[in-house]
């Protein structure tokens, strides 16, 4: 995010923008305000859970929920008697912050705070010695209430000795009411086998969900109503929703970036903040933890990119049908059996659809090398699966094949050079039968397998390899991008010997 470089508070410590946007308070701050108290339903009912479990003295009472979502900010509302009209405080409240104590540490806390003196240092004497003056308190009509904040922190071994403080009661009452506040982590703690007691003493539990996105919009009005009357001069309408977007439901979240939009827009001198500045606000927060909804252009680019490409498949096949008329595509399909006695496959086994390459004889006159280079057909080389078949035919055509091409017969004078500990030989392209190492008295085609590459095959053919014969055989056949790495199924045009450059 680049704005311009300001002082975000003055020196009384006051945010320098309250004044630009005209706010009487910091609408945002993130510490938990119940001044700001903005009770959503989730609030509302876990703010109800606690005044009941308290007022009726159920014991204990378990509230839990995310990170920031607003558990300590009820807790507090309910403390100060804020939220509810009539509400009626406690008269002696415990607020452990820091839950990660061991049991005795606890009940020293809490002889602190009910201003006691431990009359012994064994556990037992110093609970029997709370349990006394519980029953005064209760008798003026007093109400104890120990608050534990963040309790995932407490250890196992704290948890199940608190139970021991829900055991000091009279016949129909608690005499102290303990509100367990935690986050999820909690609630696992609490179905785990060694609290299985004290999960079974806890008369009221609820968990706070996150915000709604309208609830999140609400929340953001509902906080700058209270410091100003006119909230559209401090954000616009489509600013407000995107931090709602932004939050998650959170309303720490929420009081961060709006916040943080007031800081930048003072930079900018910009009244109202506008969701150009959010959104530069957001990226720094989340950095590239951004929401995944905000992904969906670059899912949709992606999206069509692949489809473009399975669209280009079969018009790259036409065009190069097109391009190779000497080439033909013959398709099959095995016929499927309906009858008794069929040997072919039944009619509910799935037809597929097989692509075959053959190359027609070549009888054409001798051309030169500028109009052979130009116009020499291009056929596509098979996939690996029209290999596979490809060979399984020659096999099947040998036979017939052979009736009507005469052997060819080996020249003496030409010596079949070995490559990698094996003798390269041409191929025939119907029967797939090799060449025996001559020289072609005809034109040839050569199809390409894995290991090929031009130097062999011009030593097979012709008898030598240098550079002016490479060039030549490259010149005859254009999609030989590289001699040394060529496309298996590719099909080569090799002519007769006589029309060879010498």
């Amino acid at each position: 995010m680049k704005h311009l470089a300001v002082k975000s508070v003055n020196v009384k410590g006051v945010p320098i923008y309250l004044q630009f946007y005209n706010l009487s308070a910091e609408p945002f701050h993130i510490t938990a305000d119940p001044a700001f108290l903005y009770l959503s339903p989730g609030h509302k009912e876990a703010l109800g859970c606690i005044i009941y479990g308290i007022e009726q003295r159920k014991g204990f009472v378990a509230i839990s929920g995310e990170i920031g979502v607003g558990k300590t900010t009820i807790l507090r509302a309910y403390l100060e008697g804020v939220g509810v009209q009539g509400l009626r405080k406690p008269e002696r409240v415990i607020y452990i912050f820091n839950a990660n104590l061991s049991f005795p540490a606890l009940l020293h806390t809490i002889f602190n705070e009910l201003d006691l003196a431990p009359r012994s240092k064994e556990i037992h004497e110093i609970v029997n010695q709370l349990q006394e003056t519980l029953i005064e308190i209760y008798k003026k009509g007093e109400t104890v209430v120990l608050v534990v904040d963040e309790a995932q922190n407490m250890p196992v071994e704290t948890l199940e000795n608190l139970r021991m403080l829900s055991n000091l009661e009279t016949i129909r009452d608690k005499l102290i009411q303990i509100i367990l506040v935690g986050q999820p982590e909690f609630e696992a703690m609490l179905s785990s086998y060694e609290l299985r007691q004290l999960n079974q003493r806890i008369a009221i539990r609820t968990r706070i969900k996150p915000l709604t996105e309208k609830d999140s919009i609400q929340y953001i009005y509902h906080r700058l109503a209270r410091v100003t009357d006119e909230p559209s001069e401090v954000f616009t309408d489509s600013a407000v929703h995107l931090i709602a977007r932004h939050g998650r439901g959170a309303p720490r979240v929420l009081n961060i970036l709006a916040d943080n939009a007031l800081i930048a827009g003072f930079g900018y001198q910009k009244k109202p903040v506008n969701k150009k500045i959010v959104r530069e606000v957001a990226a720094d927060y989340f950095g590239a933890d951004m929401p995944r909804r905000f992904r969906w252009p670059v899912l949709i680019v992606a999206s069509c990119a692949v489809a473009a490409g399975l669209l280009f498949i079969p018009f790259r096949d036409y065009v190069l049908k097109e391009r190779n008329p000497q080439v033909k595509f013959e398709s099959s399909f095995p016929k499927t059996g309906g009858s008794a006695g069929n040997s072919g496959p039944s009619s509910h086994e799935t037809v597929k659809q097989t692509i075959h390459y053959r190359a027609e004889p070549v009888d054409e006159p001798r051309r030169s090398e500028e109009t052979a280079g130009d116009k020499t057909a291009r056929a596509p080389g098979p996939s690996p699966a029209v290999d596979a078949l490809h060979e399984s035919r020659q096999d099947q055509d040998a036979a017939s094949a052979s009736k009507s091409l005469p052997p060819a017969q080996p020249d003496p004078s030409v010596t079949r050079p070995a490559a990698g500990g094996r003798t390269s030989e041409a191929t025939d392209v119907v029967s797939g039968r090799p060449v025996s190492g001559a020289l072609p008295e005809k034109p040839t085609r050569w199809v390409v397998k894995q290991g090929d590459n031009l130097s062999m095959i011009a030593l097979s053919i012709y008898g030598k390899s240098d550079q002016k014969t490479l060039d030549w055989i490259r010149s005859l056949n254009q999609e030989i991008l590289d001699p040394n790495i060529l496309r298996t199924g590719l099909i080569l045009n090799l002519p007769a010997r006589d029309e060879q450059a010498e």
